[in-house]
Parts: C-alpha cells; structure tokens; sequence
C-alpha cells in the first residue's frame, strides 16, 4: 500500500488476520514512521515478555487514551511512536477509546500518524 505524507492510516481488522505482521514488515521497510498503535493487550504483552514469554510488542512508549486526552501534544512527537493501550477489554470501552484516539488523529493535520 502507498499512502501520501500526512495521511492518516488505519488497519483493521479480526484477530488472527495479519493486521500486526503486514504493519511491522511496512515499519521494518521505513514505511510509517510516524505512527500510533491501539493495541488492546499491549500492556499485557509487555508484563508477559518480561516474565520471560517469547513475544515481540509493539514499540514505542505505552499510553492511555486519558494521557492523550490530557497531553494531546504527544501526537506532534517526531519521529511518532505511540502504542495506545484501551481503558478496558470490553467491547464499549474499546469502541470508545478508539473512537476518541481515531478523532485526535485527525485533529492532528498534516502531522498525523501514518
């Protein structure tokens, strides 16, 4: 896939599908530099990982929609490297959370997560 500069990207889709291996390969390759992850089980995947689990987290600093709710400034970081962690698991919490992170993206402008 080829998005311009300042685009704002979004790759979705149900478990299992490839989502997390197709965007990494594209991070490995130099596409995206900026970006943001909503990853549901990100701070799980990190505790688990440091337990010794064979697992490959996303990189970047782990936040909440409430950090980014209250420091909206973090998505003018550059080079962007964000993994959003959701308030809960359950489906309207997620929904929410992700709504929220989906409206700063596009305030955002031009220095928009890609």
């Amino acid at each position: 896939m080829d998005a311009p500069p300042g685009s704002v990207v979004a790759v979705i889709g149900a478990p299992g599908t490839g989502k997390s291996r197709a965007v990494k390969a594209a991070a490995a390759a130099g596409a995206w530099p900026r970006r943001v992850v909503y990853e549901p089980h990100a701070r799980r995947d990190r505790i688990e990982e440091a337990r010794g689990r064979k697992l490959y987290p996303w990189p970047g600093s782990l936040v909440s929609i409430r950090d980014l709710m209250r420091r909206p400034d973090l998505l003018d970081s550059d080079p962007l490297a964000l993994v959003v962690d959701p308030a809960g698991l359950d489906a309207v919490s997620m929904g929410r959370d992700f709504g929220t992170l989906a409206r700063l993206a596009w305030h955002t402008g031009d220095r928009a997560c890609g």
